[in-house]
């Protein structure tokens, strides 16, 4: 009985480890704050100002399996969030026949602002790849999604470049918080200051009493 609840263990360990690794080289597309590198799966989360904007890196790592490059579709909401400009990364080498951000055009269409694609026909395999700029528009106090998907309409699925087969891509977005501009957050402070004087200048006058 012993001896097979060692094999069972050893088994399940076997299988969860297994699991970690294949998440690990998995192919995968994820968001950073603009200048920090994060690994993927880290729950990502900036501080933006109300009317300000904000900016996010777009990363991927098809270390395993290289990409010749696909399309991508932003899941935001618009009333929180409004797209402003994409930078594509000018140390990375792309083609330009397969490389375009919103506005731009492919195959005759031009690209909504939901929407972008990459790609190089000998193969991608890690590194960022752009950055996202957005006009953030959410009130103060809420935090909205910035969320990406594969598009198989704008320029089809990622492809191996080593077998030409479809790949699964594993995508991680952000979370994007509305702050106080900094004269606010003063203000707010100043009052909490107030009150707590208020409250102490209350309870002395009482023992005074």
């Amino acid at each position: 009985m012993k001896k097979m609840e060692k094999v069972i263990s050893k088994s399940i360990y076997v299988f969860a480890l297994s699991s970690v690794c294949n998440l690990a080289m998995a192919n995968t597309i994820w968001l950073s704050a603009s200048g920090e590198e994060v690994t993927p799966g880290t729950a990502v989360e900036i501080d933006a100002l109300q009317g300000g904007q904000v900016q996010l890196d777009v990363w991927f790592d098809f270390t395993e399996d290289a990409t010749v490059g696909g399309g991508v579709d932003l899941v935001f909401d618009p009333s929180a969030l409004s797209f402003s400009s994409l930078a594509f990364n000018d140390s990375l080498t792309l083609d330009p026949e397969f490389t375009g951000g919103p506005g731009s055009t492919f195959s005759g269409e031009i690209i909504a602002d939901n929407s972008f694609m990459f790609g190089y026909y000998n193969g991608l395999t890690a590194g960022r790849v752009a950055t996202l700029t957005f006009d953030v528009l959410g009130e103060q106090g809420t935090s909205t999604s910035l969320d990406m998907m594969t598009n198989d309409q704008l320029a089809g699925n990622f492809f191996s470049a080593i077998t030409g087969n479809e790949q699964v891509v594993n995508y991680y977005g952000a979370t994007v918080a509305v702050v106080p501009e900094m004269e606010v957050w003063a203000m707010m402070l100043a009052g909490v200051g107030l009150i707590g004087w208020k409250a102490r200048r209350t309870s002395n006058s009482n023992r005074t009493i």
